[in-house]
């Protein structure tokens, strides 16, 4: 099961660790700490309670990083919170094990990611493997789900969590996040207009930041488009992205989007007041991107711009057919 091979030295220190059901039954639960007894083949539970298990992921600030090895980033932080969100549900232990195959999918990819400006790539590639390792390790377990627990491959889960964001965020700069630059914003508005344009799902996936939100007339035909759409991670945006290409007019004039201007929220076209609220609101960390779109069609559209998560990249688009 999985891209990677199995380390048995690290399944035997996960045992030791976590704990799992026993042949004869008993069992230990996953963040308890585990300390070998005196006789063998048992073991001593240090406490009873455990805390909730946190299925919450939170990204580290991150560096700049190509485009695509962006988009393979977010594609696994995306992966993991699904898989966290559903085993905080999981009834059996099986329930847990089935998340494990769509996880391995995302993490593979995690070997076209190249070492940031400023990592030793050697550095870097052993916490990528300590990555590896504890996935591999905690998949294994899923040859025999009976065998262990739900709280124990909820524990590991956890510890994959705690890997992955020290990986994806070495090389970030320890400056807190601050608005984009008017470069970067520009350069956001151009790229998510560019994947608009190519219907492409992993240059929209790089030229947005989830949690992403859209509303207006001029980004989708159907009333469901033109309502607010949100993507709470990058699965989400298949439905945004289907609404984007059936809209003809918008795909038709993107090419004719010579100028694109940076506003202020006072600024905001007469067409967009119904947004001035929303855009009021974000003006203290974005920048906002204005572009028109004329041909048969006008269109009026505003790419609002931040820094999270490691890049620069539409946290929301607003956008209206001029009548």
């Amino acid at each position: 099961m999985g891209h990677f091979m199995r380390y048995t030295t690290l399944a035997v220190s996960i045992v030791a660790l976590l704990g799992c059901k026993k042949p004869n039954g008993a069992s230990t639960s996953g963040s308890a700490a585990v300390t070998p007894s005196g006789s063998a083949g048992s073991a001593v539970v240090a406490g009873s309670a455990s805390a909730p298990f946190d299925d919450k992921l939170e990204l580290p600030n991150q560096p700049a990083r190509a485009a695509d090895e962006q988009a393979r980033v977010d594609g696994v932080a995306s992966a993991l919170r699904t898989a966290l969100t559903q085993a905080r549900a999981a009834k059996t232990s099986t329930d847990v094990c089935k998340l494990f195959d769509p996880l391995d999918k995302a993490v593979a990819k995690l070997m076209q990611i190249n070492a940031p400006d400023g990592v030793d790539p050697q550095v870097f590639s052993s916490q990528r493997s300590a990555v590896f390792q504890l996935f591999d390790g905690a998949s294994a377990w899923c040859d025999t789900p009976e065998n262990v627990t739900v709280e124990t491959l909820q524990g590991l889960l956890s510890d994959l969590r705690g890997q992955l964001v020290a990986l994806i965020g070495m090389g970030a700069s320890t400056t807190a996040p601050g608005k984009p630059t008017a470069d970067e914003a520009m350069t956001a508005a151009k790229a998510w207009l560019a994947a608009v344009a190519a219907n492409d799902a992993d240059k929209l996936a790089a030229a947005v930041d989830v949690p992403y939100w859209q509303s207006g007339t001029a980004l989708g035909k159907s009333a469901d488009c033109r309502d607010k759409l949100a993507a709470a991670s990058a699965t989400d945006l298949t439905k945004i992205r289907t609404c984007l290409a059936a809209d003809t007019p918008l795909i038709e004039l993107i090419p004719s989007a010579s100028e694109l201007q940076e506003i202020a929220p006072k600024d905001l076209h007469e067409a967009l007041k119904s947004y001035q609220q929303a855009i009021g609101d974000a003006a203290p960390t974005h920048r906002f991107i204005q572009v028109e779109l004329e041909g048969d069609y006008h269109l009026v559209l505003v790419i609002a711009v931040h820094r999270a998560n490691g890049k620069v990249a539409a946290d929301f688009v607003v956008g209206e057919l001029v009548t």
